[in-house]
């Protein structure tokens, strides 16, 4: 008897310490930012499309460089916030934040924001 009360025990304490050891990404909420690769093809390229789309509106002459973060929120689609380098017309290097919206069809892309990393 005390030893099978120590053996339900012994196992209610093993199930408590495992459920506590899960990695926070395993658990996502809904609609939470959550870090992504910025060295998966897809990054770097939205990161390319953010600056060519801010140019065509600012004229601005940016160059893109290399996306070096970014967060991602799934929505009816997903909002990117995309972190990268890029040289101004002076040639100095400047950082960026854009903001980009990509439905779920991912025929839907939109530049939200874009400016100065302060």
């Amino acid at each position: 008897m005390r030893t099978s009360l120590l053996l339900v025990v012994g196992v209610g304490v093993g199930i408590v310490i495992c459920s506590t050891i899960v990695p926070a990404t395993a658990i996502s909420m809904p609609g939470a930012w959550e870090y992504c690769n910025v060295d998966a093809l897809k990054m770097q390229e939205l990161g390319k499309w953010a600056v060519a789309e801010h140019v065509k509106m600012a004229n601005d002459g940016i160059r893109f460089i290399e996306v070096w973060g970014c967060e991602e929120q799934v929505v009816q689609g997903v909002n990117y916030r995309v972190f990268l380098d890029a040289f101004h017309n002076s040639g100095e290097k400047g950082r960026f934040q854009a903001g980009v919206y990509e439905g779920a069809s991912s025929s839907v892309r939109k530049l939200v924001s874009f400016g100065p990393v302060i």
